[in-house]
């Protein structure tokens, strides 16, 4: 089965400090970096990976960075002709707060996570805290809007025919990607284990990690199965509108 893949731009960070993404480098370099959700379409089916950041109005609430050109992921479902009724699954990358709000619009539908994330964002270490929306004064992790319908995995996992979830722990402890047969090769969506494309062209780990070594494993891994990236934080994803169309 091969299947399509469409960017969904849902913001950007604004100043986003570059080194964040590229671990010993770039420091005082400021990014306006794109979020990003994917739509995965093929055999009728729509998959969606990732659900993007809350709201710019949320942001400072919760002492998150600025978020400008923000579009709902309802707005987003629109614009390629659908609801969130018409999703078929969820995957999610991580549970870091860009990566994990809009859960709540897929109540019957199953949510894909690593049981080790779900474990790591319970009790985050004191440094992931923030990613994972654990602070006193914000309430309840957003995530959890979506614990019910997650279906809790432990490793790689065959999703359907041309599409295969794939563990590659070191951004976070249980962050997996997902590995997409096309018309033209195969694609594997990173999110933040490629932040940008220079990490996985030059082999430069995130700059955000809770280990390396795990990073440099899962950068083997990927080398290894996927023929092209498509990176969670760059504009190098918007140079097309969809890929997998060209036979």
């Amino acid at each position: 089965m091969n299947y399509t893949i469409t960017p969904m731009l849902m913001g950007r960070f604004v100043g986003h400090e570059k080194s964040a993404f590229t671990y010993k480098k770039d420091y005082g370099v400021g990014l306006n970096a794109p979020l990003f959700t994917f739509l995965v379409q093929g055999g009728g089916k729509n998959i969606l990976f990732d659900c993007g950041p809350e709201s710019p109005e949320l942001a400072p609430l919760k002492t998150h960075r600025q978020i400008t050109e923000h579009v709902s992921l309802q707005d987003q479902l629109q614009q390629h002709g659908l609801t969130p009724s018409d999703i078929d699954a969820v995957v999610v990358s991580h549970l870091h707060w860009d990566h994990s709000y809009n859960l709540e619009l897929f109540p019957d539908k199953p949510i894909y996570v690593q049981a080790e994330e779900v474990r790591a964002a319970l009790t985050p270490i004191p440094c992931e805290e923030h990613n994972y929306n654990v602070k006193d004064g914000n309430g309840l992790p957003q995530w959890l809007a979506g614990f019910e319908a997650m279906v809790q995995l432990e490793g790689d996992f065959q999703l359907a025919d041309g599409l295969r979830i794939v563990t590659l722990p070191g951004h976070s402890p249980g962050l997996h990607g997902l590995l997409v047969d096309t018309a033209e090769d195969r694609y594997l969506l990173a999110s933040d284990h490629y932040p940008l494309i220079e990490n996985y062209e030059k082999g430069i780990p995130a700059g955000s990690h809770t280990s390396l070594y795990q990073w440099y494993d899962s950068h083997k891994k990927v080398l290894e199965l996927a023929d092209h990236v498509l990176p969670g934080h760059d504009d190098y994803v918007l140079r097309r509108q969809i890929y997998g169309n060209t036979p």
